[in-house]
């Protein structure tokens, strides 16, 4: 049975886009069959972040309108036979027609066919507004959010889970140990205070992935988390190598040290985050 999962995070510039490639592509290094659905209509980026951007024809309004196929609108990746990207629209406005384009295309695919793959799993890039996020989310099973340990990612976050209308899971992205050490970021156990939800999988800073997407590298490859999520999708018990709250809180030499004593992390925290407001 097919499992479709929508990565949403109520707001942009998370790393949903990227997230979403690199999971799918772990997910079929794992042998899975997998459809990533790239849910920003005007603003699409899958296809950049695989390298198939040449190959799109066809996208989501045509197929449910009838003037393609699936055969059509599918595009398959170069390097993995069994990932494919069901393109979002780049012309249309971001949420015209979003639920109706992409409920009926959703349903034409599942309903298969001889040319059409077995998913096992789709993924859903949720992008554009809130309502567009949450419109996308109601056509999933299973929500995740992506979350950056700063102000505002963890308010939209907070917000976004209690509209979801299902417990998502969270992915926790961006994490830079530094700022831990720093006593800038909250623990991961005071994160949770804040978004009670289980975690898939937790993304440092990373260069090289930079590097991957600047230069058209691999990249579930690039970081061995992207893996460690896919199993955890599937239901594994994979560790984390690196719990935040594992991290030394001393700052390295030369780095400058906010004392847990002044208060300040505490206060700013609460005054965003304290509960019944």
């Amino acid at each position: 049975m097919t499992q479709r999962i929508a990565i949403l995070s109520g707001r942009g510039g998370t790393g949903k886009s990227l997230l979403t490639c690199g999971i799918g592509e772990a997910l079929a290094d794992l042998g899975k069959t997998v459809l990533l659905v790239d849910g920003s209509q005007g603003l699409r980026s899958l296809e950049l972040y695989m390298g198939i951007q040449e190959g799109i024809l066809y996208s989501v309004p045509d197929l449910s309108a009838g003037k393609c196929s699936v055969a059509d609108v599918l595009v398959q990746d170069e390097a993995r036979t069994n990932l494919w990207l069901l393109p979002a629209s780049q012309n249309l406005p971001t949420d015209q027609n979003l639920k109706e384009n992409y409920g009926k295309a959703l349903t034409i695919i599942q309903d298969g066919g001889e040319d059409v793959p077995a998913f096992d799993f789709i993924l859903t890039d949720c992008g554009g507004s809130l309502e567009s996020q949450l419109t996308l989310a109601s056509l999933s099973d299973r929500p995740v959010l992506v979350v950056t340990p700063d102000p505002a990612g963890l308010r939209a976050a907070d917000k976004l889970r209690k509209l979801t209308g299902k417990e998502p899971e969270m992915i926790i992205n961006r994490f830079d140990s530094r700022d831990l050490a720093r006593h800038i970021l909250p623990s991961f156990h005071e994160l949770q205070d804040i978004l009670p939800l289980s975690p898939l999988g937790i993304f440092e800073e990373n260069d090289g992935l930079r590097q991957a997407v600047l230069t058209g590298g691999d990249i579930a490859r690039e970081m061995p988390e992207f893996n460690n999520t896919a199993e955890r999708i599937l239901g594994q018990n994979v560790p984390f190598p690196l719990m935040p709250e594992q991290v030394d809180r001393e700052a390295p030499s030369g780095m400058p040290q906010v004392p847990e004593s002044s208060g300040k992390r505490e206060s700013f925290w609460n005054r965003i985050f304290s509960r019944g407001k």
